[in-house]
C-alpha cells in the first residue's frame, strides 16, 4: 500500500512493511440499549456434557451484570444486588470442585460467582477471611481463586481453598509490602502469580498453601492497571500513569526483573490521552500481529 493510499484503509491492520490484513470487523449485538455505560465485556465460554459449546456474551454496568439473550437480543439482568461501586469490574473463570465451570464477579462491593443458571454470594466467605468490603482484582493460580484491592486492606491478598470460592480462611492471607501503596492488579505469569502495587512487582511462587512464596522481582516500577497487565512468555507488558513498560524475568527471586520503556513515541501517545484512567487502561493481544493493543 502506498502512502498516498492509507487514507483509504478501513477495518485493517498496516504492519510496518506496509501490507494491510483485514481485522474482521465488529458485530453489533444488540440495538437494545443498556441503562448505564458498559464498563467490561466477558464471554463465557462453557463445554458441555455432550462435547457442545455454549457460549454466553455477558456485559457490566455499574447496575449489574447482564447476559445476552439469544433469542430477543437484548441483554437480561443476572445479578444486580448490593450497593453499585461504579468500579471497573474484574470476571475470571472458574473451574469449581465440582467439575462445574463458573464465572467470579467482583467490582469492590459486589463479589459472587454465577455458574450458567446460580448467582452464588462469597461475601461471607470474603468477610470471614477478615475483610469487610469487597474485592476489586480477581486471578485464578493454583487451582485457587487470588483476590485482592479491599479497601479495608488495600496491601492484603488472599486466596480460596482449592477449587471452591465459597472459602477464605484468615490464614490464606499474604500482606505485601504493607504501608507502601495499594494492590493495582493480578496477573498469572510464566508459571507464577504477579501481583502489582503502584511503584513494585512481586510475584507469588508455589503451587499449594505449604509452598506458596512471596518475591520482590521490581522494587521501583510497577503496573497501575490490573486490565492492562498482559504476559506473553518470560515477559509482562504494563502501564503506569506516564507509560507502557515491558518487564523480562531474568530469575525468580528479589529484584529478578529487568523494566524498559515500550519506546519514546509510546510515552508521547500516552501523553496525549485526554480522557479515561491509567487505572482502568485494558489491554489484549493479537496473535495473528503479535501486538499486544491497549484501550
Amino acid at each position: 500500500i502506498a502512502s498516498n493510499q492509507a487514507a483509504l484503509i478501513q477495518n485493517m491492520h498496516l504492519s510496518k512493511e506496509g501490507v494491510g490484513s483485514n481485522r474482521g470487523g465488529s458485530i453489533r449485538l444488540s440495538d437494545t440499549a443498556l441503562a448505564s455505560k458498559i464498563l467490561l465485556l466477558h464471554q463465557f465460554v462453557q463445554h458441555n456434557t455432550n462435547g457442545t459449546i455454549t457460549r454466553t456474551n455477558l456485559a457490566a454496568t455499574k447496575d449489574g451484570l447482564y447476559q445476552l439473550n439469544a433469542t430477543t437480543l437484548v441483554f437480561d439482568i443476572i445479578a444486580g444486588t448490593g450497593t453499585p461501586s461504579g468500579n471497573k469490574p474484574c470476571i475470571v473463570d472458574f473451574l469449581n470442585g465440582s467439575g462445574v465451570e463458573c464465572i467470579v464477579y467482583c467490582d469492590g462491593t459486589r463479589f459472587f460467582m454465577w455458574d450458567g443458571t446460580t448467582v452464588t454470594s462469597l461475601l461471607s466467605g470474603w468477610t470471614a477471611a477478615g475483610f469487610t468490603n469487597g474485592p476489586r482484582y480477581l486471578a485464578v493460580y493454583a487451582n485457587a481463586l487470588w483476590a485482592a484491592g479491599d479497601t479495608f486492606d488495600p496491601s492484603g491478598l488472599a486466596f480460596s481453598d482449592d477449587n471452591d470460592p465459597t472459602v477464605f480462611s484468615p490464614t490464606s492471607y499474604i500482606l505485601i509490602d504493607p504501608g507502601i501503596g495499594q494492590i493495582l492488579g493480578l496477573c498469572p505469569f510464566y508459571n507464577n502469580l504477579a501481583v502489582a502495587k503502584n511503584r513494585s512487582i512481586h510475584l507469588i511462587t508455589g503451587k499449594d498453601i505449604s509452598t506458596f512464596a512471596r518475591k520482590k522481582v521490581s522494587a521501583d516500577l510497577g503496573a497501575f492497571s490490573h486490565w492492562g497487565m498482559r504476559p506473553l512468555g518470560h515477559l509482562l507488558f504494563f502501564n503506569d500513569d506516564a507509560n507502557f513498560y515491558v518487564g523480562s524475568l531474568r530469575a525468580v527471586e528479589d529484584d529478578g526483573m529487568v523494566v524498559d520503556k515500550i519506546g519514546a513515541n509510546m510515552g508521547t501517545r500516552f501523553g496525549n490521552i485526554t480522557d479515561g484512567s491509567a487505572s482502568t487502561m485494558d489491554s489484549a493481544y493479537i496473535p495473528d500481529v503479535d501486538e499486544i493493543f491497549w484501550t
